[in-house]
């Protein structure tokens, strides 16, 4: 038997229903780093881009992530 998939909505994207969903991430390491992956998405298609923040090189430092999450 098929597992009952919920599904999880992100701002105005649904995932689990409708149509496949596409997730990009970004992990770069510096702030450098995501912005080029940022850039490097501009005028692709992706329902939801991800940020894998731990891949972040100053994730021990709070701040650093805050300030990064805002500038994203």
């Amino acid at each position: 038997m098929g597992r009952s998939i919920t599904p999880v909505r992100v701002k105005d994207v649904t995932i689990g229903e409708g149509t496949p969903k596409i997730i990009v991430p970004i992990t770069g390491r510096t702030p450098d780093e995501l912005h080029a992956q940022v850039e490097a998405l501009s005028g692709q298609v992706a329902d939801v881009v991800e940020w894998r923040v731990d891949f972040f090189g100053t994730l021990e430092d709070t701040a650093s992530v805050v300030a990064q999450a805002h500038a994203l």
